[in-house]
């Protein structure tokens, strides 16, 4: 598996480290694909890599509140093959996996995602809905999910954008420390 990374040219340290154990982590799970969705566990065992090195790995805990849970419906879909044959499809969709974990949190979300999923095509209405304004039209006037708290910082969906993350906070507290 080959995963991409933003540059990090002239990387030391914690950068280093970061990117070996997540590579190693996704790496070794079967049929893995750089872009496909990750879990909350995938963090635990990315820090647990870490917890080996010299990296501090205490913040990296927060972060688990920016993937999205278990329970939710886009890693419903996430569990069966057909599902996860969507979510690829829709990972080449501009914010395709927030809107998806968006529709999924609305009454009825569910079903409308198994619907899409099921259905040849249901990637291009993701793509409708998170791309054009007549999609976002017709998600104001779908019924709201249930408020929940956002966490701080951007959702993370994918490999890159775990390693991201971590860098982040790799840096805040290299800064902090200096």
């Amino acid at each position: 598996m080959v995963l991409t990374f933003v540059s990090d040219s002239g990387a030391a340290g914690p950068e280093v480290e970061i990117r070996t154990a997540v590579i190693q982590h996704f790496g070794s799970l079967p049929d893995f694909r750089p872009t496909d969705l990750i879990r909350q566990q995938d963090l635990a065992a990315v820090i647990s890599l870490l917890e080996k090195t010299d990296v501090p790995v205490d913040r990296f805990a927060a972060l688990k509140s920016r993937i999205p849970a278990d329970s939710s419906e886009i890693q419903r879909l996430n569990t069966d093959a057909k599902g996860r044959q969507f979510l690829r499809k829709v990972a080449d969709v501009p914010k395709g996996y927030a809107g998806v974990e968006d529709l999924g949190s609305r009454p009825k979300g569910a079903r409308d995602l198994r619907k899409l999923s099921n259905s040849p095509g249901g990637e291009e209405m993701i793509a409708y809905m998170t791309t054009t304004p007549g999609g976002a039209k017709l998600m104001a006037m779908t019924p709201q999910g249930k408020a929940t708290d956002k966490p701080a910082g951007p959702r993370i969906y994918t490999p890159s954008d775990l390693y991201k993350a971590m860098i982040e906070l790799s840096r805040a507290d290299a800064r902090a420390a200096q």
